[in-house]
């Protein structure tokens, strides 16, 4: 899949605040004349007007071109604006992040993530590949079956229609597009068994692939085996790939694991973490994570500490799939404290983390 593509798509594969945004539209509306919003993330320094003012009729090519759906077009374009940015702002790292929502509208949404150079080691202190890695064999065709299953899924969405699956949600620690569709219910015998006849050699791709599609698709398949335990053991050093890819499927499968099958232990330390990672769908995933968890009293003091000020600086974004899980995990922080704080009241989120209530 076209790296750029994946980094639309992936980032906007449901979740707890954007089930409801999901449901169908019809007939589709015709595609928007600009993104929903631009945000920046990851420096002080400058606004995101400020980073875009001197490329704005480049960055109007990108924005209609990602818009149009047209990769092809955007992608160069693309590269060409975050080079640019990276020049003028010294980062270290800057990554535009489009997330299109499958409802009215078609809404997509572009966060320009950036690194400071001093905040490399606190944010990008991803593993290193092993020292064994190597082109692994796929088991039964299972990593090529699964990406049709991926791109038959993406298009259904693409048409707004409706494939979530809520008993998949149950019998499964996840499942990006369940198997109720007519068009999906054929792969769900051949994806399932087998990849609880290949546990090992999906294990072993996730550890040691050299290719990092295969390792992301991996994760995936290890999510329909039974074994919650071994599922979230195998796959923690995943969370630090260094490629987004991986790290967004090992945290999704966490989130979906988070909200449908509380019954499964997840650490919480490689998820806070991933908050601090670069990227947009670092952040949405390990979010979605911490909402459930910060509901858990044990566990709320260290993701204040943590995690406060970085959840703050995340509400300060129109992004929703970053704005809407930092609402949910500052309210579950403060509970029912008095007075209560607005869902887009940033100085006084910022007041009470620092009064340490």
């Amino acid at each position: 899949m076209d790296p750029l593509v994946s980094s639309v798509l992936f980032a906007l594969l449901s979740l707890a605040p954007l089930q409801k945004s999901q449901e169908p539209a019809a007939p589709p509306a015709p595609p928007p004349k600009s993104f929903a919003a631009v945000d920046r993330f990851g420096t002080s320094r400058f606004t995101a007007e400020k980073l875009l003012e001197p490329l704005r009729p480049r960055f109007a090519e990108y924005e209609q071109a990602s818009l149009a759906h047209d990769y092809e077009k955007a992608a160069p374009i693309q590269h060409e604006l975050e080079t640019a940015v990276k020049q003028a702002g010294g980062f270290a790292f800057v990554k535009f992040s489009v997330v299109r929502y499958f409802r009215e509208g078609d809404p997509s949404y572009l966060t320009i993530d950036v690194v400071e150079p001093a905040d490399v080691a606190r944010r990008m202190t991803f593993a290193k590949p092993p020292a064994d890695a190597a082109a692994l064999p796929d088991p039964e065709g299972l990593l090529a079956k699964y990406g049709e299953y991926e791109k038959k899924g993406f298009e259904l969405l693409a048409k707004h229609e409706k494939i979530k699956n809520a008993a998949s949600s149950r019998e499964l620690l996840h499942c990006p597009f369940g198997f109720a569709h007519a068009e999906l219910a054929p792969f769900k015998p051949i994806l399932v068994d087998g990849a609880r006849r290949h546990v090992d050699d999906l294990v072993a791709i996730v550890h040691r692939d050299t290719e990092a599609q295969h390792r992301a698709f991996a994760i995936f398949l290890l999510a329909f085996t039974v074994d919650g335990a071994r599922v979230v053991r195998e796959i923690v050093p995943a969370c630090k790939d260094e490629s987004s890819l991986v790290r967004n499927n090992a945290l999704r499968v966490f989130a979906e694991t988070a909200h449908h099958h509380p019954e499964v232990a997840l650490p919480l330390a490689p998820v806070l973490d991933a908050l601090e990672f670069p990227e947009t769908t670092d952040r949405n995933k390990a979010s979605a994570i911490l909402e459930p968890l910060s509901k858990k009293k044990e566990l709320q003091t260290e993701i204040r500490r943590r995690a406060g000020t970085t959840i703050v600086a995340m509400l300060k974004l129109k992004q929703p799939n970053n704005h809407d899980f930092a609402v949910m995990i500052l309210k579950n922080l403060h509970g029912e404290q008095t007075p209560p704080i607005g869902d887009e009241d940033v100085a006084g989120w910022e007041a009470w983390l620092a009064r340490g209530d």
